[in-house]
């Protein structure tokens, strides 16, 4: 038999701990890493255009962005199109720097040879694809094929990005123009548009609000799926014609360096004919006018290595930054709220936000932490701050490094700093022990030896297995609960936020083929739902004032009131006959709670 023997208190070699440390983190973080990158796949399928004169050659582009492996698995059959796989996929590997952090990325992509047997309008259902032991089914796409492309001189497209040239992380805009000549009858316009949600590389962000006084055209067709409302210009004289001129604006961020593919774009626009049999009547498209846009491309380019700081924060854009206190005058340990906005044309959703803790012009502060608001055109970030000692006389500015592509150049952008009265505690005693010391005091009396019984009753140290799972597990935990707050916080292509982007264009696009109002009222609550990170029906039946209760969260009273009575006469416009709510009410009040930062 043997028997332990009580071995005598010994500390571990630090460089051997950390090293030891240090290979477990990196095991673990590239373990976790494979995860994250795997629950990150996208897939996509374009259409190289959406309306095909009859003979044209279509090409379908299924895509799998993020993935180790991918297959693409058996083609639909649709009638009238015949599709046929063009050869094996191309793979594309590459490295992006998103949220401070630079990540490697891998991408498959498929071509199918679509040859219409027929003209008429088809839909080619979701594809199916294995990508990393998983199953993704892209979205449905429809495709009109037509015996003659006429109207290219009673309509014009025009579709511009802008800038013309980005770098990674540099949101830009894609703007359409189009129109048609004023004597044509037109009863119903819709853009065909086959990268509108569908353009690998680039994730969509909240468009900017037209300035006040806009002309907004609602029943514009997306994809024959999707109604929007677009903005009218004045009228456009072409070789001594007037032409009505509307304009559509898109807001996207190139998630990746490479060249982002536009697919061919089509205006069409015509007349409804009412079709008449003996059992019903339906009203349908009559004589259609088409006006096509040839494809182009977009370069985006890889942020520069050199010049790069550690710091890096990931912003990139012409950023501008202010902060306020909520108080100037306080004692030592006092709370001070601390609110620094960052403003501009940049990726202001995307960038990691400075950690204060971590800075050393904040030494004399101690730093419990912060909240976030993210929108397209502000982030603010609210630091919670306590001075430590009463020689502190002002709040240092906040340094954020920004890659701004006019310049080329990465640069600091920093707040001005903010004077600071600190007054003693009264009848305060510290003593001159410094925290790392008090520290090792409180513990040093502290047996971390773990007890349990041994088979004869006698007290025994865990086993090797006990302490392996012990010191696997608590890092992985640690660091998978990291991985997730960042994710939630900061990550582009994280599903609540991708969700809550699109809040407004869901609601747009609810609201246009909702008229009962249940469904109404839902898909207002819905897009409550999507902006506050929640689930759909979260916001059915709740008043405002409870959700500032369980969020710590506070609005302005008007817009507390608004919504208070806004969901009050949604309520009973649903349940109790009350008057019916008007979708373009709801629609300027999404758009004032999205400014307001809800």
């Amino acid at each position: 038999m043997n028997v332990q023997q009580p071995q005598s208190k010994r500390r571990p070699d630090r460089r051997v701990v950390r090293a030891s440390a240090t290979a477990l983190v990196l095991t673990l973080a590239f373990v976790l890493a494979s995860f994250i990158q795997a629950g990150r796949t996208r897939v996509s399928a374009q259409l190289s255009t959406g309306v095909a004169r009859f003979g044209e050659r279509v090409r379908l582009i299924v895509t799998a962005e993020n993935a180790r492996q991918a297959q693409l698995l058996e083609l639909p059959k649709v009638e009238g199109l015949d599709l046929s796989l063009q050869g094996p996929p191309a793979m594309e590997r590459g490295s992006n720097f998103v949220n401070g952090r630079s990540t490697s990325w891998q991408h498959w992509r498929w071509t199918i040879l679509v040859r219409p047997l027929s003209s008429g309008d088809f839909e080619i259902p979701p594809l199916e694809l294995d990508a990393d032991g998983a199953r993704y089914s892209t979205k449905s796409v429809s495709l009109q094929v037509v015996e003659d492309l006429r109207g290219a001189d009673l309509g014009f497209l025009e579709i511009e990005a802008q800038p013309e040239r980005v770098v990674e992380g540099q949101p830009f805009s894609v703007v359409l123009r189009f129109g048609w000549y004023e004597r044509v009858e037109v009863d119903f316009a819709n853009l065909s548009l086959p990268w509108w949600d569908q353009l690998p590389g680039a994730l969509e962000l909240e468009s900017p609000e037209p300035p006040p006084g806009t002309r907004l055209i609602t029943g514009v067709q997306i994809n024959d799926r999707e109604s929007v409302s677009v903005e009218e210009l004045e009228s456009r004289s072409i070789d001594g014609r007037a032409f009505r001129q509307m304009r559509l604006v898109k807001s996207l961020l190139p998630s990746r360096s490479g060249t982002l593919e536009f697919s061919t774009s089509v205006l069409e626009f015509g007349e409804f004919v009412e079709r008449r049999s003996v059992f019903s009547s339906r009203v349908a498209k009559g004589k259609s006018f088409f006006v096509p846009q040839p494809a182009f491309t977009l370069e985006v380019v890889p942020l520069p290595e050199e010049g790069r700081p550690f710091e890096f924060s990931g912003a990139v854009g012409t950023i501008h930054a202010s902060a306020s206190v909520d108080q100037r005058d306080i004692r030592v340990g006092d709370s001070v709220k601390l609110t620094v906005d960052w403003t501009g044309a940049g990726n202001l959703e995307f960038f990691a936000a400075p950690d204060l803790a971590r800075d050393d012009a904040f030494a004399g502060f101690r730093v419990y932490g912060r909240t976030e608001e993210k929108s397209f055109d502000r982030r603010r970030v609210v630091y919670d701050l306590a001075a430590l000692d009463d020689t502190i006389d002002a709040i240092p500015p906040v340094l954020l490094s920004v890659f701004d592509p006019v310049d080329a150049a990465y640069e600091t952008v920093r707040t001005e700093a903010i004077p600071l009265r600190v007054r003693p505690l009264e009848g305060a005693v510290e003593l001159d022990v410094p925290e790392a010391k008090r520290f090792e005091l409180d513990i040093e009396d502290i047996d971390a030896t773990p007890l349990t019984t041994g088979a004869e009753g006698r007290l025994t140290a865990p086993s090797d297995l006990a302490l392996l799972g012990l010191a696997c597990g608590l890092p992985l935990a640690w660091l998978g609960a990291h991985v997730a707050v960042r994710r939630r916080r900061g990550d582009p292509d994280a599903p609540l936020e991708r969700r809550r982007r699109r809040a407004r264009r869901e609601l747009e696009r609810r609201l246009a083929r909702s008229e009962d109002p249940v469904a109404i009222y839902t898909a207002f609550t819905g897009f409550l739902a999507a902006r506050t990170r929640e689930p759909d029906e979260a916001w059915l039946g709740r008043r405002v004032r409870d959700w500032e209760a369980e969020q710590t969260a506070a609005l302005d009273d008007s817009v507390r009131d608004e919504l208070d009575s806004l969901l009050a006469r949604l309520d009973r416009a649903a349940w109790a006959d009350g008057p019916r709510v008007e979708p373009d009410e709801l629609r300027a009040s999404a758009r004032r709670l999205s400014r307001g930062g809800l």
